[in-house]
């Protein structure tokens, strides 16, 4: 994995924290299954998760990032939620309109995380993870 690959996920990342539109092709484009030198790999996940669903990091001592592209209807409401337990649930990252956007969820080891719709639907478009 190059510099720059790494980079253009960090922006797409980071651009999503601060309310901008992200993309989430430099996330899975050509670096799915890659692994960088500190051992961590890049996978799309899209076929394998499901909006409203839960997933645990069962790592024992790395974070997991994950990369999820939804498509909200009109006036729906993505959030992407992180649980130490998997069932208080904290908002960490919400998202509305019709716009492409994506929500990045840092899980912390044994934490569970989701995203869900609190309002309307979406269409979920990518869901990519970084372990």
């Amino acid at each position: 994995m190059t510099h720059t690959q790494i980079d253009q996920a960090m922006v797409s990342g980071l651009a999503t924290s601060f309310g901008a539109k992200a993309d989430s092709s430099a996330v899975s484009t050509g670096l799915d299954g890659k692994v960088d030198t500190a051992g961590h790999s890049v996978s799309d996940v899209t076929g394998s998760r499901v909006l409203g669903t839960s997933y645990q990091n069962t790592a024992a001592r790395r974070h997991r990032t994950a990369y999820v592209t939804v498509s909200p209807a009109a006036s729906a409401i993505a959030a992407g939620e992180l649980s130490s337990d998997g069932t208080t649930w904290i908002i960490v990252a919400e998202h509305s309109n019709q716009d492409r956007r994506t929500i990045m969820l840092v899980v912390p080891p044994g934490w569970f995380y989701r995203v869900r719709m609190t309002a309307g639907t979406a269409t979920l478009n990518r869901w990519s993870e970084v372990q």
